[in-house]
Protein backbone atom coordinates (compact mmCIF):
# COMPACT_ATOMS: atom_id res chain seq x y z
CA UNK A 1 0.00 0.00 0.00
CA UNK A 2 1.47 3.33 -1.01
CA UNK A 3 1.52 6.20 1.43
CA UNK A 4 0.01 8.65 -1.02
CA UNK A 5 -2.91 6.44 -2.03
CA UNK A 6 -3.70 5.62 1.58
CA UNK A 7 -3.55 9.18 2.89
CA UNK A 8 -7.34 9.39 3.02
CA UNK A 9 -7.59 6.07 4.87
CA UNK A 10 -4.73 6.35 7.35
CA UNK A 11 -4.86 8.99 10.08
CA UNK A 12 -1.18 8.60 11.01
CA UNK A 13 1.70 6.51 9.67
CA UNK A 14 3.52 4.73 12.49
CA UNK A 15 7.20 3.85 12.11
CA UNK A 16 8.62 1.08 14.30
CA UNK A 17 12.34 1.39 14.95
CA UNK A 18 14.74 -0.67 17.12
CA UNK A 19 16.50 1.35 19.80
CA UNK A 20 20.18 2.20 19.60
CA UNK A 21 22.47 -0.32 21.37
CA UNK A 22 19.58 -2.60 22.32
CA UNK A 23 18.95 -6.28 21.65
CA UNK A 24 16.84 -5.33 18.66
CA UNK A 25 19.24 -2.80 17.12
CA UNK A 26 19.96 -4.98 14.05
CA UNK A 27 16.29 -5.35 13.09
CA UNK A 28 14.94 -3.47 10.10
CA UNK A 29 12.55 -0.52 10.42
CA UNK A 30 8.91 -1.40 9.87
CA UNK A 31 5.65 0.31 8.97
CA UNK A 32 2.47 -1.33 7.72
CA UNK A 33 1.35 1.81 5.86
CA UNK A 34 4.48 3.52 4.47
CA UNK A 35 5.84 2.44 1.09
CA UNK A 36 9.51 1.43 0.78
CA UNK A 37 10.73 4.87 -0.31
CA UNK A 38 9.01 6.75 2.50
CA UNK A 39 9.93 4.06 5.01
CA UNK A 40 13.62 4.48 4.17
CA UNK A 41 13.38 8.28 4.37
CA UNK A 42 11.54 8.22 7.68
CA UNK A 43 13.90 5.64 9.18
CA UNK A 44 16.92 7.73 8.22
CA UNK A 45 15.39 10.85 9.77
CA UNK A 46 14.38 9.02 12.96
CA UNK A 47 17.53 6.97 13.60
CA UNK A 48 17.46 6.18 17.32
CA UNK A 49 20.87 7.76 18.00
CA UNK A 50 19.64 11.15 16.82
CA UNK A 51 18.43 13.92 19.11
CA UNK A 52 14.64 13.87 19.57
CA UNK A 53 14.27 17.52 18.53
CA UNK A 54 16.15 16.82 15.32
CA UNK A 55 14.04 13.71 14.65
CA UNK A 56 10.82 15.65 15.15
CA UNK A 57 11.89 18.47 12.82
CA UNK A 58 12.94 16.03 10.08
CA UNK A 59 9.70 14.07 10.36
CA UNK A 60 7.69 17.30 10.28
CA UNK A 61 9.48 18.28 7.07
CA UNK A 62 8.86 14.85 5.55
CA UNK A 63 5.18 14.93 6.52
CA UNK A 64 4.63 18.36 5.01
CA UNK A 65 6.70 17.75 1.87
CA UNK A 66 4.89 14.48 1.06
CA UNK A 67 1.51 15.74 2.31
CA UNK A 68 1.14 12.85 4.74
CA UNK A 69 -1.79 12.87 7.19
CA UNK A 70 0.63 12.36 10.08
CA UNK A 71 3.73 10.44 11.11
CA UNK A 72 4.88 9.01 14.44
CA UNK A 73 7.78 6.84 15.56
CA UNK A 74 7.83 4.11 18.21
CA UNK A 75 11.20 2.81 19.40
CA UNK A 76 11.51 -0.59 21.04
CA UNK A 77 14.24 -2.46 22.92
CA UNK A 78 13.65 -6.17 22.29
CA UNK A 79 10.90 -7.83 20.25
CA UNK A 80 8.92 -5.51 18.02
CA UNK A 81 5.67 -4.79 19.88
CA UNK A 82 2.23 -5.32 18.39
CA UNK A 83 0.72 -2.05 17.27
CA UNK A 84 -2.64 -1.25 18.94
CA UNK A 85 -5.66 -0.71 16.72
CA UNK A 86 -7.47 2.56 16.13
CA UNK A 87 -10.40 3.72 18.23
CA UNK A 88 -13.31 3.88 15.81
CA UNK A 89 -16.14 4.58 18.26
CA UNK A 90 -16.95 8.13 19.42
CA UNK A 91 -16.05 8.98 23.02
CA UNK A 92 -16.00 12.00 25.31
CA UNK A 93 -12.68 13.63 26.29
CA UNK A 94 -11.08 11.62 29.09
CA UNK A 95 -7.96 12.08 31.23
CA UNK A 96 -5.16 9.86 29.99
CA UNK A 97 -4.90 7.90 33.22
CA UNK A 98 -5.63 4.20 33.44
CA UNK A 99 -7.41 4.85 36.74
CA UNK A 100 -10.20 6.24 34.54
CA UNK A 101 -12.59 3.35 33.76
CA UNK A 102 -13.15 4.72 30.25
CA UNK A 103 -9.44 4.28 29.40
CA UNK A 104 -9.45 0.59 30.24
CA UNK A 105 -12.82 0.20 28.53
CA UNK A 106 -11.57 1.76 25.29
CA UNK A 107 -8.46 -0.40 25.34
CA UNK A 108 -10.43 -3.60 25.91
CA UNK A 109 -13.19 -2.89 23.38
CA UNK A 110 -11.47 -1.05 20.55
CA UNK A 111 -7.70 -1.08 20.85
CA UNK A 112 -6.30 -4.23 22.39
CA UNK A 113 -8.02 -7.56 21.82
CA UNK A 114 -6.39 -9.44 24.69
CA UNK A 115 -7.47 -12.59 26.47
CA UNK A 116 -8.09 -10.82 29.77
CA UNK A 117 -9.56 -7.50 30.85
CA UNK A 118 -7.21 -4.58 31.38
CA UNK A 119 -6.69 -3.70 35.05
CA UNK A 120 -5.00 -0.49 36.19
CA UNK A 121 -1.81 -0.33 38.21
CA UNK A 122 -2.19 1.02 41.71
CA UNK A 123 -1.75 4.75 42.23
CA UNK A 124 1.68 4.36 43.86
CA UNK A 125 3.07 2.56 40.82
CA UNK A 126 1.66 5.16 38.45
CA UNK A 127 3.03 8.06 40.49
CA UNK A 128 6.47 6.45 40.70
CA UNK A 129 6.44 5.88 36.95
CA UNK A 130 5.74 9.58 36.28
CA UNK A 131 7.86 11.43 38.87
CA UNK A 132 9.56 8.86 41.12
CA UNK A 133 12.72 8.38 39.05
CA UNK A 134 13.51 12.12 38.65
CA UNK A 135 12.93 12.64 42.37
CA UNK A 136 15.27 9.75 43.17
CA UNK A 137 17.97 11.32 41.01
CA UNK A 138 17.70 14.66 42.83
CA UNK A 139 17.56 12.95 46.23
CA UNK A 140 20.65 10.91 45.40
CA UNK A 141 22.45 14.09 44.37
CA UNK A 142 21.59 15.76 47.65
CA UNK A 143 22.63 12.74 49.73
CA UNK A 144 25.94 12.45 47.90
CA UNK A 145 26.70 16.12 48.53
CA UNK A 146 25.85 15.79 52.22
CA UNK A 147 28.03 12.69 52.60
CA UNK A 148 30.97 14.40 50.92
CA UNK A 149 30.64 17.36 53.28
CA UNK A 150 30.57 15.11 56.33
CA UNK A 151 33.41 12.83 55.25
CA UNK A 152 35.86 15.42 53.97
CA UNK A 153 35.10 18.12 56.52
CA UNK A 154 36.71 21.47 55.77
CA UNK A 155 35.72 24.98 56.60
CA UNK A 156 32.36 25.19 58.32
CA UNK A 157 31.25 28.23 56.36
CA UNK A 158 32.17 26.61 53.05
CA UNK A 159 30.32 23.45 54.04
CA UNK A 160 27.27 25.42 55.03
CA UNK A 161 27.35 27.29 51.74
CA UNK A 162 27.49 24.05 49.74
CA UNK A 163 24.70 22.58 51.85
CA UNK A 164 22.49 25.61 51.21
CA UNK A 165 23.22 25.47 47.48
CA UNK A 166 22.41 21.77 47.42
CA UNK A 167 19.16 22.33 49.30
CA UNK A 168 18.21 25.12 46.92
CA UNK A 169 18.88 22.95 43.87
CA UNK A 170 16.79 20.12 45.34
CA UNK A 171 13.88 22.48 46.03
CA UNK A 172 14.07 24.04 42.56
CA UNK A 173 14.44 20.62 40.94
CA UNK A 174 11.44 19.29 42.83
CA UNK A 175 9.38 22.32 41.79
CA UNK A 176 10.33 21.80 38.14
CA UNK A 177 9.39 18.13 38.35
CA UNK A 178 6.04 19.03 39.93
CA UNK A 179 5.38 21.60 37.20
CA UNK A 180 6.30 19.09 34.51
CA UNK A 181 4.02 16.45 36.06
CA UNK A 182 1.14 18.96 36.14
CA UNK A 183 0.82 18.73 32.35
CA UNK A 184 -2.47 16.81 32.08
CA UNK A 185 -3.30 14.98 28.87
CA UNK A 186 -6.86 14.31 27.72
CA UNK A 187 -7.65 11.83 24.98
CA UNK A 188 -9.99 12.95 22.23
CA UNK A 189 -10.89 11.16 19.00
CA UNK A 190 -8.00 11.74 16.64
CA UNK A 191 -5.66 13.47 19.07
CA UNK A 192 -4.74 14.80 22.50
CA UNK A 193 -5.62 17.94 24.43
CA UNK A 194 -3.26 19.00 27.20
CA UNK A 195 -3.39 21.60 29.96
CA UNK A 196 -1.24 22.67 32.89
CA UNK A 197 -3.07 22.30 36.20
CA UNK A 198 -1.39 23.27 39.47
CA UNK A 199 -2.89 22.59 42.90
CA UNK A 200 -6.35 22.12 41.34
CA UNK A 201 -6.85 25.88 41.40
CA UNK A 202 -4.86 27.20 38.42
CA UNK A 203 -5.52 25.95 34.92
CA UNK A 204 -3.52 26.93 31.86
CA UNK A 205 -4.94 27.20 28.35
CA UNK A 206 -5.99 24.12 26.42
CA UNK A 207 -3.66 22.99 23.63
CA UNK A 208 -4.84 20.53 21.00
CA UNK A 209 -2.52 18.11 19.20
CA UNK A 210 -3.40 16.04 16.14
CA UNK A 211 -1.23 13.96 13.77
CA UNK A 212 -1.54 16.67 11.13
CA UNK A 213 0.23 19.30 13.27
CA UNK A 214 2.24 17.22 15.77
CA UNK A 215 4.89 14.50 15.59
CA UNK A 216 4.62 11.87 18.31
CA UNK A 217 7.73 10.03 19.50
CA UNK A 218 7.48 7.09 21.91
CA UNK A 219 10.50 5.66 23.69
CA UNK A 220 10.27 2.58 25.93
CA UNK A 221 11.21 2.45 29.60
CA UNK A 222 12.89 -0.58 31.20
CA UNK A 223 10.19 -0.95 33.87
CA UNK A 224 7.40 -1.02 31.28
CA UNK A 225 5.43 1.64 29.53
CA UNK A 226 7.21 4.48 27.84
CA UNK A 227 7.81 8.19 27.39
CA UNK A 228 5.46 9.80 24.88
CA UNK A 229 6.56 13.12 23.40
CA UNK A 230 4.42 15.52 21.39
CA UNK A 231 6.56 17.77 19.17
CA UNK A 232 5.32 20.80 17.24
CA UNK A 233 7.66 23.36 15.67
CA UNK A 234 10.42 22.71 18.20
CA UNK A 235 8.13 22.74 21.25
CA UNK A 236 7.77 19.53 23.27
CA UNK A 237 5.37 18.09 25.80
CA UNK A 238 6.13 14.68 27.25
CA UNK A 239 4.61 12.26 29.71
CA UNK A 240 5.53 8.90 31.20
CA UNK A 241 2.74 6.41 30.49
CA UNK A 242 1.87 2.88 31.51
CA UNK A 243 1.43 0.19 28.81
CA UNK A 244 -2.37 0.58 29.00
CA UNK A 245 -2.15 4.36 28.66
CA UNK A 246 0.21 4.01 25.68
CA UNK A 247 -2.25 1.70 23.93
CA UNK A 248 -5.09 4.13 24.53
CA UNK A 249 -2.96 7.05 23.28
CA UNK A 250 -1.98 5.25 20.07
CA UNK A 251 -5.56 4.11 19.53
CA UNK A 252 -6.84 7.68 19.82
CA UNK A 253 -3.99 9.05 17.68
CA UNK A 254 -4.86 6.58 14.90
CA UNK A 255 -8.60 7.18 15.14
CA UNK A 256 -10.28 8.10 11.84
CA UNK A 257 -12.84 10.20 13.70
CA UNK A 258 -12.44 13.99 13.33
CA UNK A 259 -10.79 15.69 16.29
CA UNK A 260 -13.17 18.15 17.99
CA UNK A 261 -12.25 21.83 17.99
CA UNK A 262 -11.29 23.41 21.31
CA UNK A 263 -14.41 25.55 21.50
CA UNK A 264 -16.50 22.37 21.56
CA UNK A 265 -14.66 20.96 24.57
CA UNK A 266 -16.72 22.88 27.11
CA UNK A 267 -16.23 20.31 29.86
CA UNK A 268 -12.47 20.95 29.81
CA UNK A 269 -12.74 24.74 29.87
CA UNK A 270 -11.91 26.23 33.32
CA UNK A 271 -14.90 27.61 35.19
CA UNK A 272 -14.93 31.34 35.75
Amino acid sequence: MSANSSASEVRCHFLMLPGFLTKAHQEQPFSDTLDDELLAAAAQAAASWRDAKFVASRLEALRDARQLPGIAVCYYMQDRPTMPGAITVPFEPVTLDEAEPMICGLVDSAVWKGDSKTSPRNSINRTFLRIGIPLMVFANFGIQMAVQLIVHGGLIRWNMFLLLVTSFLIVVGGALIAYHASDRWFLIPGGVVRRKSLLRSWHGPLVRHTPRDTVMIIRPMPMGGGIAQLWRKGSKSERALTPTELRALIGAWKSPLPAPELDRLTDLQPTQ
